[in-house]
């Protein structure tokens, strides 16, 4: 397992370096694309770290994590969409609203996976 969480650590930090140094390539598509694709694998890493790592915080909201990372993973998606429209050259309301909507999503997924961690009770590590 250790040897995959580098590989996503290392793939996640790649794609958001790559989508900080292309700038508006394609109308900015690829950079959005990229961007919230290693957002969501910097908080994946973190979260499987945790676990891994068993630390209780991580393994009493084992649950709560897997569903806010579906979440956030529902909203790189839809936000992709949009992105790829964009990449295509297709630009219209229906890109943008596809974008937004994924942004949405994806800001609230984020917003769960910190107060999740952030909120509630806190074990003592005997």
């Amino acid at each position: 397992m250790k040897w995959k969480l580098e590989v996503l650590w290392g793939l996640a930090l790649g794609a958001l370096a790559v989508s900080l140094a292309i700038g508006d390539i394609w109308g900015g598509g690829l950079r959005l694309i990229l961007g919230f694709a290693g957002s969501a694998g910097v908080i994946g890493y973190i979260v499987l770290k945790g676990i891994d790592s068993q630390a209780p915080r991580f393994l009493e909201r084992k649950r709560i994590l897997a569903v806010i990372l579906l979440i956030i993973t529902l909203g790189v998606i839809v936000a992709s969409m949009g992105g790829f429209y964009n990449i295509l050259g297709q630009s219209n309301s229906f890109a943008i609203d596809l974008e937004i909507a994924g942004t949405a999503i994806f800001v609230f997924g984020v917003l769960g996976f910190v107060l999740t961690l952030a909120i509630g009770p806190h074990s003592k590590i005997p």
